[in-house]
């Protein structure tokens, strides 16, 4: 097996991919309280302003088919 900086990036990107999708379709709710506590860490960290954590989860909660709020 390849190490991963051998694979090219869409190997990369695809497992990482496949890997966020079957959790989600495994635990949806899992994956959205984990997405809610990543963007309340970002938050409160302070490296990033509350509307640019929020409009990134709002981003991956769209691109992943989750219909809920994270804020």
């Amino acid at each position: 097996m390849a190490a991963r900086g051998d694979r090219p990036p869409s190997d990369q990107s695809f497992a990482e991919n496949a890997i966020i999708l079957e959790a989600l379709g495994r635990d949806p709710d899992h994956v959205f309280r984990v997405l809610a506590e990543i963007a309340e860490r970002l938050k409160a960290d302070g490296r990033y302003t509350a509307q640019e954590v929020e409009a990134a989860a709002m981003y991956l909660c769209r691109e992943l088919g989750i219909h809920r709020s994270v804020n």
